[in-house]
């Protein structure tokens, strides 16, 4: 259940990229944001005790969600943008086999 806060945050992310516009830099930002989160994962989880919970980690999960949010948005207009046509009539060759 404290998964939630994942899924919010990617979509904060996505927003928040759509704000940044699709370029690499992007999705570098991005990047970093997922790292950030997961140290605060492992910060929250090294000062866990007895009676630790799921939900403690909700924030660092929704900051995970957001720097991916940021990171895949981008991410489908670069790699269809360098996608040529002779490319596509191939994929479409090789599923008809």
């Amino acid at each position: 259940m404290s998964f939630h806060t994942l899924a919010i945050g990617m979509i904060v992310g996505f927003i928040g990229a759509q704000k940044l516009g699709a370029s690499r830099r992007t999705m570098l930002i991005g990047t970093g944001i997922v790292f950030a989160g997961q140290i605060a994962i492992i910060a929250t989880l090294a000062g866990a005790h007895a009676g630790f919970d799921a939900w403690w980690l909700s924030p660092a999960r929704a900051v995970v969600g957001i720097g991916m949010g940021i990171t895949m948005a981008p991410f489908f207009d670069i790699v269809l943008g360098a996608a040529t046509q002779s490319g596509a009539s191939c994929s479409v060759r090789a599923r008809s086999l």
